[in-house]
């Protein structure tokens, strides 16, 4: 399988991966975040065949305080999982967080069943899991360089 990343010029080419992933059954304007048209923030899509099959988003975000960046919206179809198609958008993510060197820290709230998937790319969880209403359980995972 062939797969592309690219960044997209509007969140609203990735919406609807984003809703069907991580907010099933909700509108897809449930699946906006507040920083998706700020400037500063980079959204990105895994291309399969011409489809958008994943997609993930970087935003300059302060953690405790210090100059960092926050990864939110990271979502996969379900036929494409465990294919390498998260981990390749992880790491465009991350490349473009290096590029831009707001801090040298990139943050992210997972949930629970992908801190794994975070561990594996060098990320590290902080603190306890925390319930966000209406999603579920979350860990806070760091990423430095």
């Amino acid at each position: 399988m062939s797969v592309e990343v690219t960044e997209v010029s509007s969140v609203e080419e990735i919406l609807g991966v984003r809703a069907a992933v991580l907010r099933p059954g909700q509108a897809v304007v449930a699946a906006r975040n507040p920083q998706d048209g700020e400037a500063g923030a980079i959204h990105v899509c895994a291309v399969v065949e011409g489809r958008i099959v994943g997609c993930g988003s970087l935003y300059p975000a302060k953690y405790r305080e210090m100059e960092a960046q926050r990864i939110r919206g990271m979502a996969v179809l379900e036929g494409f999982r465990s294919q390498g198609v998260g981990s390749l958008i992880l790491e465009a993510l991350k490349e473009r967080a290096i590029f831009r060197g707001v801090g040298r820290l990139v943050w992210l709230n997972a949930r629970v069943r992908a801190i794994p998937f975070y561990e594996r790319a060098g990320f590290v969880g902080v603190g306890e899991i925390f319930s966000i209403e209406g999603i579920g359980p979350h860990r806070l995972m760091i990423f430095r360089w």
